[in-house]
């Protein structure tokens, strides 16, 4: 799988979709390992890129922004 910038919604569930299908069936070092890997950083930049962490108090247990999860994005208004 060649893997690209995500741009698009479509492009962002797609690597989500796949990130879920390589999860647990990965080894360490392997080529999934790495596709795994770089899936995670692109997810990472998108989201950076085009959503708000949001703090809504609906993970009472959660300290400092610590295990925030998707719950708790909120897509950034367009300019």
């Amino acid at each position: 799988m060649e893997i690209k910038k995500i741009r698009t919604e479509a492009e962002y569930a797609r690597a989500l979709m796949r990130m879920e299908q390589l999860m647990f069936n990965v080894l360490p070092f392997s080529p999934e390992g790495e596709e795994l890997e770089k899936l995670s950083k692109m997810v990472e930049q998108y989201e950076n890129e085009n959503f708000l962490y949001v703090d809504d108090g609906a993970n009472p247990n959660r300290m400092n922004g610590e295990n925030t999860t998707l719950t708790h994005l909120k897509k950034k208004p367009r300019p």
